[in-house]
C-alpha cells in the first residue's frame, strides 16, 4: 500500500473536515544546488512542524517524496497558515557555469558565476470534504492542480488564481554556456 492509500485509509476516520496539501516547492532543484542533505533536513522540518498538529481531530501524514496530507475535524487555516509563514528560508549562493576546453595541448577556461539566492517554501491547497468518496475526489483534484501556484499561502481548490512559475534560486546567469576557444554553444 502506497503512502498516498495509507492516508486516505486513515483520513475517513476526520470526516467530514478539511483537506490541506503541502508540497515543497522546487526541492529537485535546491537538492542539486545544495546537495540531497539540506534537502532531507527540509523534509524533515516539515514533516516534524506538520506531525505536531497531530491530535484528536487532526491526522497529517506525508503522502510522497516532498508531499504531505493534513485533514481535520475544524477548520485550521491558522495553524497551517503558521506553519507555511515559519518555513521559508533565504540563503545566499553563488550560481553560474564554468566550461573547460581542451584542443590538442591547449587548455581554456571560460566561467560566469552570479550571487543569487535559494529559497525554501511550500505550496498549499485546501478543499472541505464529508465523505469518504468526497475525499478521494478531493484528493484526485489536489493531484492535478498543485503546480505554479504562489508558494506560502493557502489556496482553496474553489478558487485556484492564476498559474505563477517559481523557482527556488532567484537568478542564474544571463549569458549561456559557451566553449572557450571558439564561443560555440552546440554542447
Amino acid at each position: 500500500m502506497t503512502m498516498h492509500e495509507t492516508f486516505r485509509r486513515q483520513a475517513a476516520r476526520y470526516l467530514p473536515g478539511f483537506v490541506y496539501s503541502f508540497n515543497i516547492a522546487d526541492l529537485k532543484r535546491r537538492n542539486i544546488h545544495l546537495g540531497h542533505e539540506v534537502g532531507d533536513r527540509d523534509i524533515q522540518d516539515l514533516d516534524r512542524a506538520l506531525k505536531a498538529l497531530n491530535g484528536a481531530t487532526a491526522f497529517a501524514a506525508r503522502t510522497g517524496g516532498a508531499e504531505w496530507m493534513l485533514v481535520s475535524r475544524r477548520d485550521m487555516r491558522a495553524q497551517v497558515q503558521a506553519v507555511l509563514d515559519a518555513y521559508p528560508k533565504d540563503e545566499p549562493i553563488w550560481t553560474g557555469w564554468r566550461i573547460e576546453s581542451c584542443r590538442k595541448d591547449e587548455r581554456a577556461t571560460r566561467e560566469h558565476v552570479v550571487a543569487a539566492e535559494i529559497r525554501r517554501a511550500v505550496r498549499c491547497l485546501s478543499a472541505a470534504a464529508s465523505t469518504p468518496e468526497e475525499l478521494d475526489a478531493v484528493l484526485d483534484r489536489i493531484k492535478d492542480n498543485d503546480y505554479n501556484l504562489p508558494v506560502g499561502r493557502i489556496h482553496p481548490l474553489a478558487e485556484l488564481p492564476a498559474r505563477e512559475a517559481w523557482q527556488c534560486v532567484s537568478r542564474y546567469p544571463a549569458d549561456k554556456p559557451a566553449c572557450a576557444f571558439c564561443g560555440g554553444q552546440s554542447f
